[in-house]
């Protein structure tokens, strides 16, 4: 299994703290691909299924062949975590340049960039 920045992989989350995230769900891959093959871990934002509100921590995207999600989805980043991964369960696709630069702008609003 060949992980990559901008990589969407499918990840058991959980169990849950909070207003964590859990469940079996997709996320992206953050990390450089130098980080992605030396590392025993990875940093991932997690997507959701609920209807995009266009808060200034989230990003929609839409499904297609390349992103390999099922449904339209939101990445929520305001839950950037790192993971083992070993909880990751394999890779579906991969986020197109452009829409990783709106989450790249988004994670230094987030960050206070």
């Amino acid at each position: 299994m060949k992980i990559t920045k901008g990589s969407i992989v499918l990840v058991r989350f959980g169990p849950e703290e909070g207003s964590e995230v859990d469940k079996v769900r997709p996320a992206l891959v953050l990390q450089n691909d130098w980080a992605c093959e030396l590392s025993g871990s990875i940093t991932l934002i997690p997507f959701t299924s609920r209807p995009f509100l266009d808060r200034i921590f989230e990003v929609f995207v839409g499904m297609n062949k390349t992103n390999g999600l099922l449904k339209n989805s939101v990445l929520l980043i305001n839950q950037i975590m790192t993971y083992d991964k070993v909880r990751v369960l394999k890779v579906l696709g991969k986020l197109d340049e452009a829409k990783l630069a709106e989450v790249y702008s988004k994670i230094d609003i987030h960050l206070g960039r």
